[in-house]
């Protein structure tokens, strides 16, 4: 994306992710491409559900994403169960995320049982590319000016 051109900017991203490296690598192409000035990382999907509604205990560093990653094989709370989990919370918790499945398994039971989640708007394959991110702005949020 070139600053010079129209862009899309969010508020705010969270990646869910059991892997450390994995996490510092989506955040560094994130951070790179600058489409947020927030990114907040969990390692389960138990941790996403307690950022997601424990907003309070996040105080000045909360800041509700936009855009949400999700991996499917993580210890304590699955994505799978997180999504079962997240579909049951309340209209003011969920608010208006766009849930992007990214995750190494590529097995068709797993993106249909993506698929089955209303909430889930994406699938795409780990690593995370810096294509896949233009894609997924461009498909799911409006662009903006940016302000020179």
């Amino acid at each position: 994306m070139q600053k010079d051109q129209t862009q899309i900017s969010l508020r705010s991203i969270l990646l869910i992710d059991d892997d450390d490296v994995t996490l510092f690598y989506n955040a560094h192409i994130i951070n790179k491409l600058g489409v947020t000035p927030h990114i907040h990382s969990a390692l389960n999907g138990q941790e996403a559900l307690d950022y997601l509604v424990g907003k309070q205990a996040y105080a000045a560093d909360y800041v509700k994403p936009d855009l949400i990653f999700l991996d499917i094989n993580m210890p304590v709370m699955n994505g799978f169960e997180f999504l079962e989990a997240y579909e049951k919370l309340d209209e003011q918790d969920k608010g208006k995320h766009t849930i992007v499945m990214l995750t190494s398994s590529m097995l068709e039971i797993d993106q249909r049982r993506a698929a089955s989640f209303g909430s889930v708007s994406a699938y795409y394959p780990k690593p995370l590319r810096a294509e896949a991110i233009q894609e997924i702005l461009e498909r799911f949020f409006s662009p903006i000016e940016v302000i020179h």
